[in-house]
């Protein structure tokens, strides 16, 4: 089995760092001294890096032949911040023009023709409406792609909405000016939002360590320990034979 590596966030000669704690291990050593930003403390006895050149996919990228990384205690000091925006959200028109109402139920009986869920119908003619609203006095037919830039910017990202939300209002977007409305706007150029990627919860050694104990039964601790050892689905582990 591979050695572990317990990243750990601490102070060494007033820096902030990351230390590097592992076993004795000639050949781990060696990989570790490869990254280059690395350097040793001996008052520590372990290997450390500082913050500021710390970057834990370089880390995880050139140690994952190697060991494995244990970086739970680092999972609150590596969160992305939160990013605030000082954006003020636009005033939504609150009332729609005649010819929105009409083309919004327009879209409502198309998508009820086309047998459209009843919660797909409803979220996307709310999603509709919103951005026919933002856009205020605006000629329908000539709206255009840089609209929805501004709608994004000036009233789904101040108003805290998800990437989830922006992809629906992206879509019902699509679907209303491909098939109601024939206007300025290039359905093909509009792009979604990037899938967002959050880093999973790591559980310590101590949690896992939890995990394996809690079982008193000696075959369900050897699957979920060969689950956690091996990185195996569960399926997998179900399918195992003695010749594996």
């Amino acid at each position: 089995m591979k050695p572990t590596i317990e990243l750990q966030p601490g102070d060494h000669k007033a820096q902030e760092v990351v230390f590097l704690r592992f076993g004795k291990d000639q050949e781990l050593i060696q990989a570790v001294k490869s990254l280059g930003c690395v350097r040793w403390s001996a008052t520590k006895s372990c290997w450390y890096i500082v913050k500021d050149e710390f970057k834990l996919g370089s880390v995880f990228e050139a140690m994952k032949k190697h060991a494995f990384l244990d970086y739970s205690a680092l999972k609150q000091e590596n969160r992305p911040p939160v990013v605030q925006t000082k954006t003020k959200p636009v005033t939504l028109k609150k009332e729609l023009g005649a010819e929105s109402l009409r083309l919004v139920e327009d879209f409502r009986l198309w998508m009820q023709h086309k047998r459209y869920s009843a919660s797909t119908i409803k979220t996307y003619c709310e999603a509709i409406s919103i951005f026919l609203a933002f856009i205020g006095s605006k000629n329908i037919s000539e709206i255009n792609n840089d609209d929805m830039v501004d709608f994004v910017n000036q009233y789904i990202i101040p108003q805290g909405y998800s990437f989830s939300y922006q992809n629906q209002v992206i879509g019902a977007t699509k679907l209303f000016f491909r098939e109601i409305v024939k206007s300025r706007i290039e359905i093909e150029k509009l792009e979604r939002p990037r899938r967002e990627h959050k880093l999973p919860n790591v559980l310590s050694k101590e949690e896992v360590a939890s995990i394996l104990n809690a079982s008193i039964n000696q075959k369900h601790r050897t699957m979920l320990s060969l689950i956690y050892a091996c990185g195996l689905r569960r399926s997998e582990v179900l399918n195992l034979k003695p010749k594996d």
